[in-house]
Parts: structure tokens; sequence; C-alpha cells
């Protein structure tokens, strides 16, 4: 590795002190440019001893603290104190003189900070800030204490001190003008750059400058007023090259004039002492401040064009960027003239009121033809209230096309004014016909899922509510089988209370379900030939007890000659019982039920009419709604509304129809179910009875001892069903996880495992999947017992090997009788 050259340690404040010393040389140069330049005004002293009317040095100075800063007045006063005591002014007039110089610069760079004044004088504001403001107050201090210094000393008279204060004054106002502006402008670090194409255009501007310089100042004879001709090429350059140049021909003009007058020569020179000089300044005043003034305007012309020609390329880029983003959103620009009533319409707004392109007749009076008449009014005072008040033009309505169609228009605009006077309106407008009809859609699609979910939270209510009702009477009864066990009639009560209301549980969940299966399509029908007078007597069979209660009459009216039906033997009478249920629940006690049945064409009606308490036309249209009841005033009576919803959908199932009537509250209800015929001479098999899904009688001799597992993760689910099975006199265990049960297979060789599915870490399948992977448990029977009873679940339960499949809560015959035969209690349960 090469040799990493020594670090040298630098100073903190090495930097510091550079600038430190850059500041003093800044101070010594200073002191010395001002020392020089007042060297050579005062060899031109002409108004009085230590005072001329040619005075640059006073703009150089001015320019010095305006670009670098007022610490730098020091210089000023020391260069202007060395220069007059050199000049021979006494010590003290010299210091006098000297302060009063840097007042001045001091005083006129704080009046341009104050007005904001930027050198590069392209602002009429900046060069009215340094001819109208700083020129004339900036001199004032220089000349006061200047003169006051030389009279203090004896050097003028105090009777003198007007013309010779006035003499100062003007020195300095004039070297402000004339040099001061060159300075500024030349070092002004913003200044705009000449262009290559105008150096031919520089060198004749000089040429004539130094020609008419002569001609005019240093050829002409004295007192011929053709000092005039150097105005041109003022304007010239004021036109064409901007302020530093403007500035510079001024000067130069007033250079050339001032050694012709001092020389005797030019149109000043007939002037007696410094008078001649002092016009020859004042007039090369006159020709800096014109100049400097038209080339700050032109200066602003120039920005102005330039700006107007960048905002019109922004502005044709933006109209190009709008008719684009007109044209992807299917929008487009119109413009009305509110006086002469001529509307200009773009090709797309002429398609979106469907005309060809060109055929739209350009009047105001044509768009309102097109306007649709419902909506013409309120368009015409949207137009009215922009153009007088100039509200916003923004509102949708619709317009007719040529071919008849109606579609939507979404227009937007506003009112230009002129002299408080709305003289146009111009804006866009959009075909929303597909969107407003998404919209509406929405709107109604929004309205119908609050309207469902508003009756699913009524629903869940009364849903909470009927549940509630059977779990009172079940807490009641185990309570009184505790303290009751020796008194044989109140276990009885008790458990038939309990039986009752389980049995009511069971109704409730199994309508649930069954409507679920129905609308999800899971539900198909075991059609046969069913004579439908069975079908009506197991339908009051299962209604009987609901009839009996409340003591009703029930009428019951079937054609004489058989009728046949093409339906299910189970379904059928649950959709008749459902029926039989409604109408003996909302009907007094005491009152009539009447059940008619006749041909009807090519089908069978059944009428189902009550004397209860009936309906309004609004819950007659919501009567088959699913959760109807639960908002309705039937909701007293009672009930998850699930009934009716159930029967039309088994209804339809059959391809028949179920409708409701009502003649008002108090006169009763009717419904019909129209049915279609099946023509045969009798029924293939009689109707199943009233016994509903899971619900079997168990077979004779069934007698049989078997060893039994039960495992379910519900501890007292399966502890229960152990001791029932015990009390039945079979040998049964229990297990509460899938791993402990096929722990305890193995070890005691069950006849049958009675497995529920939904248990954590190892659910029934995979109990199921163990034991039919071990050759010594294959004689084993499994029987799933579950919550689950969906047609899916069962064709699962098949594929992993179960022998039957029982949905809780299963009866204990039912039980019994999948214990003798699990594959016969599949085949009954399903």
């Amino acid at each position: 590795m090469a040799d990493e050259p020594p670090k040298v340690a630098v100073p903190i404040r090495a930097a510091p002190r550079r600038r430190a010393g850059l500041q003093v040389l800044e101070l010594i140069a200073g002191a010395a440019g001002y020392f020089a330049l007042a060297r050579l005004g005062l060899e031109l002293a002409s108004a009085a001893p230590h005072v001329s009317v040619v005075w640059p040095v006073s703009g150089a100075a001015l320019a010095l603290l305006v670009l670098r800063g007022a610490r730098l007045a020091p210089a000023i006063a020391a260069g202007a104190f060395a220069a007059n005591l050199a000049n021979g002014a006494p010590l003290g007039a010299a210091a006098g003189i000297g302060v009063g110089n840097a007042l001045e610069a001091v005083l006129g760079a704080s009046l341009a900070a104050r007005l904001a004044f930027h050198p590069g004088m392209e602002r009429r504001r900046d060069v009215f800030a340094l001819f109208a403001v700083v020129a004339p107050l900036a001199p004032v201090p220089a000349a006061t204490l200047g003169v006051a210094s030389l009279a203090l000393a004896g050097v003028v008279p105090w009777s003198g001190f007007g013309l010779v204060w006035f003499s100062w004054w003007l020195g300095d106002a004039l070297g402000i003008v004339v040099v001061g502006s060159l300075a500024l402008t030349w070092c002004d670090r913003a200044r705009r750059s000449w262009r290559l194409e105008r150096s031919g255009e520089v060198v004749l501007l000089v040429a004539s400058l130094v020609l008419l310089s002569a001609g005019v100042f240093w050829a002409a004879p004295a007192g011929y007023p053709v000092h005039y001709l150097v105005f041109p090429a003022v304007i010239w350059s004021a036109l064409r090259f901007g302020q530093h140049a403007t500035a510079s021909v001024a000067f130069g003009s007033a250079l050339v004039a001032t050694a012709a007058t001092i020389l005797g020569r030019g149109p000043f020179a007939a002037e007696t002492g410094h008078i001649g000089l002092l016009h020859a300044e004042v007039f090369m005043g006159v020709i800096a401040v014109t100049g400097l003034v038209l080339g700050a305007v032109t200066a602003e012309r120039n920005r102005a064009e330039r700006q107007r020609r960048a905002d019109f390329a922004v502005l044709q880029d933006s109209e190009q960027r709008l008719a684009l983003a007109l044209s992807a959103g299917g929008m487009g620009a119109w413009e009305w003239d509110v006086e002469t009533g001529r509307v200009r319409w773009s090709e797309q707004v002429e398609a979106i009121h469907g005309l060809a392109p060109g055929s739209f007749a350009g009047t105001f009076e044509a768009f309102r033809d097109l306007v649709h008449p419902d909506d013409l009014a309120r368009v015409l005072q949207a137009v009215e209230q922009c153009v007088k008040e100039g509200a916003p033009y923004a509102l949708e309505f619709r317009v007719i096309w040529p071919d008849g169609s109606v579609h939507w228009n979404a227009a937007n605009g506003q009112v230009v004014r002129d002299d408080g006077r709305g003289v146009r309106m111009v804006g866009v407008c959009r075909d929303v016909t597909e969107a407003k009809r998404a919209s509406d859609a929405l709107a109604r699609n929004a309205a119908q899922l609050a309207r469902e979910d508003r009756r699913k939270d009524e629903f869940l209510a009364v849903l909470a509510h009927e549940l509630r009702n059977p779990l009172a009477p079940l807490q009641n009864a185990v309570a009184l089988l505790a303290p009751a066990q020796e008194d044989a009639r109140a276990v009885a009560y008790a458990r038939g209370v309990m039986e009752r209301q389980l049995r009511h549980l069971v109704r409730l969940v199994d309508d649930l379900l069954d409507l679920s299966r129905i609308r999800s399509g899971k539900i198909l029908l075991a059609r046969e030939r069913v004579e439908l007078a069975r079908a009506v007597r197991d339908a009051i069979e299962m209604s009987r007890p609901a009839i009996d209660a409340r003591r009703h009459v029930l009428d019951v009216r079937l054609p004489l000659e058989p009728v046949v039906l093409d339906a299910d033997p189970t379904r059928l009478p649950q959709l008749l019982a459902n029926l039989l249920n409604n109408a003996a629940k909302f009907t007094p006690d005491g009152g009539r039920i009447g059940v008619v049945a006749e041909r009807e064409g090519g089908g069978v009606a059944i009428r189902v009419r009550d004397t209860g308490i009936g309906m309004t036309p609004e819950a007659l249209a919501d009567a088959f709604e699913l959760f109807a009841q639960a908002r309705s005033s039937h909701a007293i009576e009672g009930g998850l509304g699930v009934g009716l919803s159930l029967a039309r959908a088994l209804a339809e199932l059959h391809g028949g129809t179920l409708e409701a009537r009502s003649e008002g509250p108090g006169r009763g209800s009717e419904f019909v179910l129209r049915l279609p015929l099946e023509e045969a001479a009798a029924p293939r098999g009689a109707a199943t009875g009233s016994g509903r899904r899971g619900e079997h009688r168990p077979r004779a001799g069934g007698a049989a001892r078997f060893r039994v597992l039960v495992c379910d993760d519900n501890v007292d689910a399966a502890d229960t069903l152990v001791a029932l099975l015990e009390h039945a006199g079979h040998e049964a265990r229990a297990a509460y996880e899938g791993a402990a049960a096929v722990r305890l297979a193995r070890e005691h060789a069950p006849d049958v495992m009675i497995l529920d599915l939904g248990m954590p870490h190892m659910d029934g399948y995979a109990v199921a999947q163990a034991v039919r992977a071990d050759p010594a448990l294959a004689g084993t029977r499994l029987v799933a017992l579950s919550g689950y009873g969906r047609d899916e679940d069962r064709r699962r339960t098949a594929e992993a090997g179960f022998d039957a499949h029982l949905v809780k809560p299963v009866a204990v015959e039912a039980l019994v009788f999948a214990l003798a035969d699990p594959a016969e209690a599949r085949r009954a349960d399903g």
C-alpha cells in the first residue's frame, strides 16, 4: 500500500480569518477606487474649491453599497477624506466631507432597499426609485456637511453657501443618475445576455454613437442645439438592447460631452464659467433618465409579451389536454352567447344528444327542443340563475334523441361576465344514462339490503324469544326433578314438559334447516303417487295438538273421488300442516278452520280458511317473506314466521303455487294451494305418516346388548348418552377427544362407536379414518351423531366409512334402532 500523505491540521478558525482578510482587502480596494475617482472629479472642480458639478464617484459609491452592503461605508469615508486632504483641504474640512460622502452612499442604499429596488432597473418602479427618490435625497447630507465644513474652514464664504450647496448636490445627483445606473445595470448578475445574432447591430449602434457624439459634441459649432441628435441612439439602445446598453450609451455620451465642454467645443461651450459644464451634465442626466425610463417600459412590454406567448403555449397545451380528457371521459364542450342566442357544440356534444356531426341548428331554442318536457322548467331555471346570479350550473336532466329514446345528461357550466352582465356561458356535458341506471339499481339494492338487514335483526330477536320459550319450562322441569325424586307424578309431569319442549325446539330448528336447504337447492323431493286424502289426514294429525289446544272447529271437505298427486309423501303433509298451524295460531280461541279441496282445471286447489285476525294489505304483501312476522302485528302470537315461507317453497318444489288472501284485519285469512294432478288408479305406497326427518320407529326384537364407545367433546352430551345406553342395557364408555377414542377403541374393541364430527384437534372424520385403518376394529360399526345434517354432510360421512348419520338431537328409539342396524338407520334417517 502506498504511503498516505501526512494529514495537515487545519485550525478551526481558518475560514473566518480568511473571510476577515478578504473583507479588509475589499475595504482597501473600495477606498483606493473612491480616492482615484474623487481625485478625477476634484480636478474638474469649477463651482468652488473642492466642489465639482462632475462627480461620478457618487454613483459608483451608491452601486458599491447597494451591491455589497453598508459595511463598505468606512472605505468611502476614508477615500473621500484622503482625496480632499490630498487636494489641499484643511484636515477638519476633509474629515467632514468624508463623513458626508459616506452618509450619502448609506442613505441612498437604505432608500433603495426600502423601495425594493432591483439593480437591473427593468421595471419602471426601479427607475422611479433611483431617479425620483435616491438621486434627489441621497446627496443632501454630503452637500450639507461638505459645504458647511468648507465654510467653517474658511475655504468658501458663508454668503455663497446656497450656490455652492446646489452645485455640490447637482453634481452628486447627476453622478448617481449617469454613473450609478451604469454600474448597477452592468453588475446585475441577472441581466439579459445579448444574443449572438445581434452582434452586427451592436457594432452598428456603437459606430453610430461614436459618429453622433463626435459630430454633436466635438465638431458642431458652439451655440447650435444639435445635441438632441443623440436621442435616436439612446432610444435605439433602449428598444433593442436593454438597460445596461442604454446606461452605457448615456454614459458614453456624457463622457464625450463633458470632455468637449471642458475643451471649449460643442453646443455647451458658449456658456461662461462652470455653467456650460453644468448644462451639459443636466442634459446628459435627462438623456439617461429618458433612455432608462423607455428601456424599463420596453423591458416590461417584452416580459409581458414573453409571458403572453408562454401563457398562450400553456393555453394551447391545456386545450389539447382538455380535448383529450373530454374525449376520454365521453364529454363534450359547449358555449352559449347569451346576447345573440347562438350555441356552439363540439361533435361530442352532438353525439351525446343523438345528433349527427354538424346537424345541430346552433340556437338555444334547438337545445331546448331536445330537453325532456318534464325536465325543461328545471333546466331553464338553472340557466337563468347562472346568468343572473352567477350560481353554478350543474344538474342532470333527460333529453330525447331523434329516435325517441330517452337519455340522461349531466351538464356543468359557468357564466362569463362583462361589466357585471352575464354575456356568455361555457361548460361541458356528458351522457350519464348508464351511470344513472346503475345508480338507481344500486339505490334499489341498498334499500332492499337495508330492508333485509332490518328483517334479519327482527328475526334474530324473535328467534331468541322463541328459543327461550321452551328453555324456561325445561329449566323449571329440571329444577322440579331434584326435590321430587320420590314423587312419581311430579317426575312424570316434569318428563312430559321436557319432552314437549324438546320437540318444539327440534321443530324450530328443523323448519329453519329445511328452508335453508330448499333455498340453496339442497333438497330433492322423493316423488311418488300420493293420495290427497291421506296427505290431508297426515297433516291434520300433525296439527291436531295446536288445533285442539285452542278449541277450534275443523271442517274438512274433500272430493268424493280419489285425487292422486305426484308428490313427496313426507313434504306434502308438512306443507299442509304448516298452513293448518298458521291458521290455528292466528285464530282466537273457539274459531273455525276450514280445509276445502276441489279439482280446478288440470290440478287441484286446496283452500285453508280461518276466522282469525286477518291481514292488512301490507302484511298480505309480505306474508311469505322469511322474516315478515317479526315486524308485523302477528309477532305477538309467537313463532318465527318461517312456516309460510317454507310452505311456499315446498309448493314451488312440487310445481305448484301458494297465495294468501284476506279482506282485512278481523276478517280472517285464506291460503290457496294449487298442485298439478297425477292421474292414476291408486297411489303407490301409503304416506309415511307424520314422522319428521330423524324420527323412526324401532324394529321389534332390538334387545341385543352392545359394547358402545361414545366420543364427544361436550362432556355433558357424552355422559348423558352413556347413561341412556347403560339404562337400556348396553355396556357404554365415554371419550372426550378423538385421540382418547382411538386408544379406548383399540383397548376394548367396541361393537359400535358413536362419534361427534366437530371436535377440536382430531375430529370425527379422523377418528373414523384411524378405526377403518386398524384391522382389529374391522367389525366395529361407526355412527355419526352431529348437528350437521345436510345432504353433503351425510355424503361425506358415508365416504369416510360411517355406517349411519344421525342428527342431534336424536330420539332414544332412533338411537337404539341405529345400534341394531346402522345401515338401515342411515336409509331411514336420510
